[in-house]
């Protein structure tokens, strides 16, 4: 530190006389009998020195660290220096905070750091004073104490446990991660890396950007939220994990989430074919709530009706139709409201229904509704399905018409134009006489 100001995180030292040299070597010799447990780096990581006092906090031996990287003091997985100061060394002025150490014996231990800044012949050089975090005692500690204890049952549970932690001055670090990552991913827990903005190595790189904004949205606000992505496992194959997350901020400003991933792969999977089928299906088909408000639709309703999915989603089906249509007089909260309400309704369980629908730009149709009920976890979930049917009635409208051109051209025919069928029991029935019978005949052709 500075003789102008003792309290300045910042240490400056310029080129020595042998004087100064020699103080100098006095002031390691201090730093070596320290009561105060420190190391010091330079901004290539790599540890310089390390006092009495650090190595019996760490449990370990100076001379095995001394020369390596800061990540043979961290738990894996390592991010060296930028876990100590941040993503830019040269514009690091000295702080505070609680970091992750791994100790001589494979255990974790969380720390309070206190790093200044040493500026030594245009080179910096990190000072690091640690001491016992007796509030944040380790979080892996705590879990390997938890398997000794409860043994297979621990090592059994369906999931990856892991912590993560940002930083106030944003950088991203996992201090633990539990055996869970070998079984689902085919990683050791030190074998797991983190990109350089903090985002696991392991997701989908589609996944990223949604990961890492609802991480940093969760410690702004302090809310916890659900997340789901893909994950690469070490075979190559896609697996879908999904946690619930809570945040709590720190004593120093850090955010830290304690989370439980499971693998959700088989339901993400049944859920895309399903998905997959409703896409490929001719008809539209609705899923509404107790409600009557659309959870969710296929992209035949998108195209039947010109809405994307996003418009549709919490609107009553009524939403679908015109104005005056049967299904819009169904009283207040539609169809569904007036099922649940009465116990009855004209649509449902009823079979197709034919109705007008009304296209995002206004054009009406003719359509066919179904109405069905189910129950699934204990709650109603009514499904539509919905057909256009405007193909249907032009060409009924069609034969309709040549049926009554026909009919039009025998009744003109002299004489009397008939057909008669024979069936296989050998009766006989006349489907269609003509009016030539009123005349021949005096009898109508009734």
């Amino acid at each position: 530190m500075t003789d102008e100001d003792p309290a300045s995180p910042v240490l400056s030292v310029g080129v020595p006389s042998p004087s100064e040299r020699l103080s100098r070597d006095r002031l390691l010799a201090l730093f070596a009998l320290s009561p105060a447990a420190q190391f010091v780096c330079d901004a290539a990581g790599q540890i310089l020195l390390l006092n009495a006092a650090a190595a019996d906090l760490l449990e370990v031996r100076a001379e095995d660290l001394v020369g390596r990287g800061l990540e043979t003091l961290q738990p894996p997985p390592g991010a060296g220096l930028c876990m100590l100061v941040g993503g830019n060394p040269d514009l690091y002025t000295g702080g505070r905070r609680f970091l992750p150490y791994r100790r001589g014996n494979g255990g974790h231990v969380t720390l309070d750091s206190t790093i200044a800044v040493l500026n030594h012949q245009g080179e910096r050089l990190f000072v690091v004073s640690l001491r016992a975090a007796d509030l944040l005692s380790s979080l892996a500690d705590g879990w390997t104490e938890a398997e000794e204890r409860l043994g297979s049952v621990a090592q059994n549970l369906p999931g990856i446990i892991l912590q993560r932690v940002l930083q106030t001055d944003g950088v991203i670090y996992y201090p633990f991660f539990s055996s869970g990552t070998l079984d689902i991913l085919g990683y050791a827990p030190e074998e797991m890396r983190i990109t350089q903005d903090g985002c696991l190595d392991c997701i989908h790189w589609a996944d990223r950007s949604d990961y890492l904004a609802r991480l940093h949205e969760s410690a702004r606000t302090l809310t916890g939220y659900t997340e789901e992505w893909r994950a690469i496992s070490r075979k190559g194959d896609v697996r879908w994990l999904s946690a619930t997350l809570k945040p709590e901020r720190l004593p120093n400003g850090d955010v830290i989430w304690d989370a439980v991933l499971i693998d959700v792969s088989d339901r993400m999977r049944a859920e895309h074919r399903l998905q997959m089928i409703m896409d490929h299906a001719a008809d539209g088909i609705i899923t509404m709530d107790a409600e009557g408000r659309i959870e969710s639709v296929n992209a035949a309703v998108e195209r039947v009706f010109g809405w994307s999915a996003d418009e549709l989603l919490g609107k009553d089906v009524v939403f679908l139709t015109p104005d005056g249509s049967a299904l819009a007089n169904t009283g207040e909260g539609g169809i569904v409201h007036d099922y649940l309400k009465t116990g009855e309704s004209a649509m449902l369980g009823h079979g197709p229904v034919e109705l007008q629908g009304q296209r995002k730009d206004g054009h009406v149709f003719p359509m066919e509704l179904s109405l069905s009920e189910v129950l699934t976890e204990g709650k109603r979930l009514f499904i539509a399905i919905v057909r256009d049917i405007t193909a249907r009635k032009e060409t009924e409208a069609r034969l309709h018409e040549s049926e009554q051109r026909l009919l039009n051209i025998a009744d003109n025919i002299q004489g009397i134009v008939f057909q008669r069928e024979v069936s296989a029991e050998g009766h006989i029935s006349f489907s269609y006489i003509s009016e030539g019978c009123r005349e021949i005949l005096g009898v109508l052709p009734e």
